[in-house]
């Protein structure tokens, strides 16, 4: 359903040609308040192809392969990175040091330290950094949250994030996948595990101590394991895999009651069970593709953008996650 529009769209240059770039364009056209306007990648064939798929979605994006030009031009008003996970940092800061506002794809970060390094950088250039983290953004988690007092004193969740990718066949096949090379900073937990740990810390905060496990494939890229986040009084437990699946959903448990949700990453059934056994169901909609899930983190990025509201509340959640994160990879869960 199509966000209202705002007095001037926020114009973007898309940097990567991504599929998520490509849900990136397509969820755009559904949030008046973004615009994307050029599309920027090192090959101009690459470009092209892009900004052709683009005018196919009824978006109309010049195709550049020089960065400096796009990020010089004054019609541009902010950057959205798609680009390999290693490349975030240097990415970033270089659209900030050009005035850009800058949203760009999760994980954001591997490490506080090149966290805090970007967002100082925003807060010293008065620009809005934001993490693309749809589930974040997705009305669903209000939901979730407005009902929580209802489940009673919480003391367990689950939060689940198993995905057989559609590269592994490949990998198992001996050949070699980018999405499952360490070397660019790919990881099963920063890449959907992620999505577990960020519901985690947007409900209950940075917890006290974590713990994780993992297994690896003998490339060494971390292919499945646990993060068990622990707080005063409760417990949860973040599984995440690329290389097996699971429809077991995920679980908050309180003493008077358990609330289910079918995906962490885009909820589409949400119900509680009590104790004696009745059931409410809080939302029961159609399966949504990446680029629907995509629409309100736009629509957020949009409003952030307008207000001018360089140190928004996303942030404390991104930086939350990439602390979970980056003590699970100094314990060995992650290449990092």
């Amino acid at each position: 359903m199509p966000v209202a529009p705002a007095a001037a769209p926020v114009r973007i240059a898309v940097l990567g040609t991504s599929a998520i770039a490509r849900s990136f364009v397509e969820a755009a056209g559904h949030v008046p308040q973004i615009a994307p306007t050029v599309v920027l990648s090192r090959a101009q064939e690459t470009a092209d192809a892009f900004a052709a798929e683009a005018a196919s979605l009824g978006t109309t994006m010049a195709a550049r392969c020089d960065r400096a030009a796009v990020l010089a031009d004054p019609e541009v008003d902010a950057v959205y990175i798609a680009s390999p996970t290693t490349c975030h940092e240097a990415d970033v800061l270089e659209a900030l040091d050009a005035g850009k506002h800058v949203l760009c794809e999760k994980p954001l970060a591997l490490s506080l330290a090149s966290f805090d390094r970007m967002h100082d950088r925003a807060r010293e250039q008065g620009l809005v950094l934001m993490e693309a983290a749809r589930a974040v953004h997705d009305p669903a988690w209000a939901l979730i949250a407005e009902a929580l007092p209802a489940l009673g004193r919480i003391w367990h969740a689950r939060f689940e994030m198993c995905q057989y990718s559609s590269r592994y066949d490949a990998v198992r096949a001996g050949e070699h996948r980018r999405a499952f090379d360490p070397a660019f900073g790919h990881s099963a937990l920063s890449d959907i595990g992620i999505y577990t740990v960020l519901p985690a810390v947007q409900l209950f905060g940075a917890p006290e101590r974590s713990v994780s496990t993992s297994q690896r494939l003998e490339s060494g890229f971390d292919a499945s394991g646990a993060v068990l986040l622990t707080y005063p009084t409760l417990s949860v437990l973040c599984r995440y895999s690329k290389v097996n699946a699971t429809t077991t959903g995920s679980t908050i448990e309180g003493e008077d009651a358990t609330l289910r949700i079918d995906s962490v990453s885009e909820p589409g059934r949400i119900e509680i069970e009590r104790r004696d056994g009745t059931r409410e169901t809080l939302l029961d909609q159609a399966p949504r593709s990446v680029a629907q899930s995509m629409v309100h983190e736009l629509a957020d990025f949009a409003r952030v953008v307008a207000d001018g509201a360089v140190e928004h509340p996303f942030a404390r959640i991104s930086r939350d996650a990439v602390a979970v994160m980056e003590r699970a990879y100094s314990e060995g869960t992650a290449a990092s």
